[in-house]
């Protein structure tokens, strides 16, 4: 059947919630719901960083990794296709990319990508309320994705 190759692009659990309830218009102070929905991702997360065994070839690449460090990160993408990583040219396309000019471009949703200060303020308020019970949650759901979701830094 070919070759079952996959680039899994993940994020950190808490601002991952926080974006599902968002985008849903759900109540981000509604404990049953924050509980559903990181029940979800981390059923989603533990299935393609710890179960998954289908591919023969599976390259991670982490969202925070990106913004931390965008050359190191995607250098993991350019590898998985037996590629060089152009470090210029990437950092040429990455001065040009902004999350305006990506909403800009996706006329088919407008909740994909919410540039409002509001949003922003409102998701680290949620981070400091609900963070550590979020991760927590993740956690005794699969103990094995703190190798996953360790600080990017660290």
């Amino acid at each position: 059947t070919g070759v079952k190759s996959v680039i899994y692009l993940y994020r950190e659990p808490v601002e991952t919630v926080y974006s599902t309830l968002q985008y849903h218009r759900e109540d981000i102070r509604d404990q049953g719901r924050i509980a559903h929905w990181t029940d979800v991702y981390g059923a989603h997360l533990h299935k393609w960083l710890v179960d998954e065994s289908f591919t023969s070839k599976k390259t991670l690449v982490r969202y925070e990794g990106l913004k931390q460090d965008v050359c190191g990160e995607f250098a993991k993408v350019c590898s998985h296709f037996a590629q060089p990583l152009d470090a210029d040219r990437l950092l040429d396309v990455v001065k040009k990319v902004s999350k305006d000019a990506l909403k800009a471009k996706t006329q088919h949703d407008q909740q994909v990508v919410n540039v409002s200060a509001s949003y922003a303020v409102t998701r680290e308020e949620f981070m400091r309320d609900s963070g550590d019970l979020i991760r927590q949650r993740i956690f005794a759901q699969s103990p094995r994705l703190r190798d996953y979701l360790a600080s990017p830094s660290s």
